[in-house]
């Protein structure tokens, strides 16, 4: 996790597999995000983020700050570590960079912020983002009136998102990668955040724990009897 457990996401595509600098276990999956090797003085590194993982061919790609295609990339130029085995700095291809650093630095340029906050910050306070983009997590923002404007960003680059504020709480979206089809319920259990991992609209409640698991791992804890609150739906 960028800050948590990991969770399963998108399973693999047979043989395409990228086994490249300490890694041999790195997968190309769509929601990733790589960020450009090369640096040039005073520009900004280019960042884009994978659509689709083709079995055979390049990978289809998108702009990670405007969501606009771009040209399709070899698999064999995405790597997870901007370093080989020998320590040597890659000066091409595309590097790796956690669901949840693409998040925060895309939210970071693309909400407009406002001068009303007291503490003088805009943009994502934190986050706690799975390695798998579908299975994504929770974003917390600075202030309450960007959940807006950052729902409708991340539409811009595939990244679904559900409001879970808790009442009085800090601002909180739950982000997925093409997740629109999940189910969108979010819980607490002894002070950890709990998010369904099943399709919208599924059946049973979220206090049944035979009704499968929450995000990150365990059953949905049940609440005692007359408590109020709970995981929404």
């Amino acid at each position: 996790m960028s800050a948590g457990t990991a969770g399963q996401g998108l399973p693999p595509v047979p043989g395409r597999d990228q086994i490249f600098s300490r890694s041999t276990r790195h997968h190309i999956e769509r929601g990733q995000a790589y960020r450009e090797a090369r640096t040039r003085d005073g520009a900004l590194p280019a960042v884009i983020q994978v659509q689709d993982v083709p079995p055979t061919g390049p990978v289809v790609v998108i702009d990670a700050r405007t969501g606009r295609p771009r040209r399709p990339v070899a698999p064999w130029h995405l790597h997870p570590y901007a370093r080989t085995r020998a320590g040597t700095r890659l000066r091409s291809g595309w590097v790796f960079m956690s669901p949840g650093e693409h998040l925060a630095e895309y939210l970071d340029r693309a909400l407009p912020g406002t001068g009303a906050a007291g503490h003088g910050r805009v943009g994502v306070r934190e986050y706690t983002v799975s390695p798998a983009a579908g299975v994504g997590g929770t974003v917390v923002l600075w202030n309450s009136g960007d959940v807006t404007a950052a729902i409708a960003a991340l539409a811009v680059i595939d990244w679904h998102c559900d409001d879970i504020t808790e009442a009085g709480g800090r601002p909180e979206l739950r982000v997925r990668h093409r997740g629109a089809d999940l189910c969108p319920a979010a819980g607490r259990g002894d002070g950890t955040r709990l998010l369904c991992a099943r399709p919208r609209g599924h059946r049973g409640d979220h206090e049944d724990p035979s009704f499968g698991t929450l995000w990150p791992e365990g059953p949905v804890p049940r609440r005692p009897a007359g408590a109020g609150g709970g995981p929404r739906t």
